[in-house]
């Protein structure tokens, strides 16, 4: 995990600190306070005032905005009603504190799924779920093909467009752990031995939980050439694969799907 190399930190005097700032994308990179312990002057987020370890917050209004402008810009669109029990999308760290927080839009300062992501698993999944699917033409359609391929084949980019994903109309994020109990041994590659003399160290972490996201994937062209079972590709991928990180313990795993406008 790296911390944003373009980070802009911003200090304030405790005492100047008046009221909250409710960007959660500015609380846990950008904003700090500087707390004077020991005649020493310790830079701490402001989120740390704020003593949350769950934050629920509504959506803005600029994102269903957004997210009607979005639908309106093409031909045909699926809304895909998701939810999982724990998402973690990215984990960038804060420059204040060394906790990670799932993606926030820096704009409107709310978790979102980049649409990169959702439809990096979707194709993932439709590969290794479906025998030679590469060669069908809906697939090369949908997805597009790179320039390595050979003369026939010019479908280029693909004509799917995969927004990215908001939270519905509110979201919760918690506070998470992880021990590692070696990490002095994955740190150096193997060369201090993994032995029980090493200590423990706890690693915090925000993920999403309980929230509903709303996946948009537009199309422009006719899309009759598509098969219907491209839909529920779709819902197996969010339910099987996941979205995110730590899939393999349950994270990111749909527990609710449900297309709602086709």
């Amino acid at each position: 995990m790296k911390k944003p190399n373009n980070t802009q930190r911003t200090y304030f005097p405790r005492t100047q600190l008046k009221e909250k700032i409710n960007h959660l994308y500015s609380n846990f990179f950008r904003y700090a306070y500087i707390e004077e312990k020991k005649n020493k002057k310790i830079l701490k987020p402001i989120m740390t005032i704020m003593k949350e370890d769950n934050i629920n917050r509504e959506i803005p209004g600029n994102v269903v905005k957004y997210r009607d402008i979005l639908k309106k810009s093409v031909n045909t669109c699926y809304t895909i009603r998701y939810k999982a029990e724990k998402l973690l999308i990215g984990s960038a760290l804060s420059p204040y504190t060394g906790d990670a927080m799932t993606t926030l839009h820096p704009i409107y300062g709310v978790p979102y799924i980049p649409g990169s992501a959702i439809k990096g698993v979707v194709k993932q999944y439709i590969i290794h779920e479906i025998p030679d699917v590469e060669q069908e033409h809906w697939f090369k359609k949908v997805f597009g093909i790179s320039n390595d391929n050979t003369e026939e084949d010019k479908y280029g980019q693909g004509c799917a467009i995969f927004f990215d994903s908001f939270p519905d109309k509110a979201f919760e994020l918690e506070k998470d752990v992880q021990t590692p109990h070696f990490s002095e041994y994955y740190g150096s590659e193997g060369e201090i031995s993994p032995t029980d003399d090493l200590f423990p160290i706890p690693f915090n972490f925000y993920v999403a939980k309980n929230t509903t996201f709303i996946i948009q994937i537009g199309f422009n062209d006719n899309i009759q050439e598509i098969p219907d079972g491209f839909k529920q590709y779709i819902m197996e991928a969010l339910t099987e694969y996941g979205l995110g990180g730590k899939t393999s313990v349950g994270y990111g795993l749909a527990i609710e799907t449900k297309l709602i406008c086709d």
